[in-house]
C-alpha cells in the first residue's frame, strides 16, 4: 500500500470515527431526555450556568460535566461546518442518521445553517429554510408543512434571565412552534414560547415576542398584526432546490 493510499485510508477512518462518536453521543442526550420530565437538565448549557455546575459534586462530576462540555461544542461546531458543505443529499443525510433531526419528505435547507440541538427539531414536508438561518432546538422547536423561512431568520427556545444573579435561563426558555404554510421573512426573529400559527405572515425585519394569529400578517419591533391574509392557500413545495447552496 502506498503511503498516499494509507494516510487516505487513515483520513477516511477518522472521518467515519467522528461521526460514529456524535451519533452515539446525540442517541446518549436523547435517551436522557426522554428519561427526563422536562428535559431541561439535558439542555446545553449556557457559558453562565456552566460556571454554576462547576462548582457542584466531586471531581470525577466535574471532570464528566467538562468532556460532556467538550462534546457538546465539538457537535456544535460539526453542525456548523455541515452547513456550508455542498450538497443538499449529504447535508440530509447527516442531518437524519447521524443528529436524528426530523426533516420531512421534501423539505429544504440551505446553506449556513446553525442548529442547535437538532435532535429536537421538527421539520414538516414540503417547508424550505433559508439560508443562514438559526434554529435553536433546546427546548424544542416545530415547524410545520409548506412553511417558508427566508435569508437569515432566526428562532430562538433559549434565552438568559437578565434579572437571574448568575445570568441563567432559568424558566425563560419554552418551544416554539410554526404553523403549515406560515411565511417567516428576511431577518426576522422570533423569541422563546411564541406559536405563529398556520398562514401567518412575519415581516422582514420583525422581531416576535407573542403569539401570532392564523392568515394573519405581523411587522415591526415587536411585532404587531399589520394585515391579514388569504385562507384559501393550496400551494405545496415540491422539493427542488438550487444546487450546491
Amino acid at each position: 500500500m502506498s503511503v498516499l493510499a494509507f494516510i487516505l485510508c487513515v483520513a477516511i477512518s477518522l472521518y467515519v470515527l467522528n461521526y460514529l462518536i456524535i451519533g452515539l453521543y446525540v442517541r446518549f442526550r436523547i435517551h436522557k431526555l426522554r428519561k427526563s420530565e422536562s428535559g431541561r437538565k439535558n439542555l446545553e448549557n449556557t457559558p453562565s450556568e456552566s460556571v454554576v455546575l462547576h462548582n457542584r459534586g466531586g471531581v470525577f462530576i466535574r471532570i464528566c460535566r467538562w468532556l460532556l462540555g467538550i462534546i457538546d461544542g465539538w457537535v456544535m461546531f460539526r453542525v456548523k461546518r455541515l452547513g456550508y458543505f455542498p450538497s443538499h443529499i449529504y447535508r440530509d443525510f447527516i442531518l437524519r442518521h447521524v443528529y436524528m433531526m426530523d426533516l420531512g419528505k421534501n423539505a429544504i435547507i440551505y446553506h449556513g445553517f446553525e442548529i442547535r440541538s437538532p435532535w429536537r427539531v421538527h421539520i414538516g414536508e414540503g417547508t424550505i429554510i433559508g439560508d443562514n438561518a438559526i434554529l435553536d432546538g433546546r427546548m424544542g422547536l416545530e415547524i410545520g408543512r409548506n412553511v417558508n423561512f427566508s435569508t437569515g431568520v432566526s428562532i430562538w427556545t433559549l434565552e438568559h434571565d437578565l434579572n437571574d444573579p448568575f445570568f441563567a435561563c432559568n424558566e425563560k426558555g419554552g418551544t416554539v412552534r410554526i404553523g403549515d404554510r406560515a411565511w417567516v421573512s428576511t431577518r426576522t426573529i422570533v423569541l422563546p414560547r411564541v406559536q405563529i400559527g398556520e398562514g401567518s405572515v412575519i415581516a422582514a425585519g420583525a422581531v416576535v415576542t407573542k403569539d401570532c394569529d392564523e392568515y394573519t400578517v405581523y411587522g415591526g419591533i415587536p411585532a404587531r398584526k399589520i394585515g391579514v391574509r388569504n385562507r384559501n392557500l393550496q400551494y405545496q413545495f415540491d422539493g427542488k432546490y438550487v444546487p450546491f447552496w
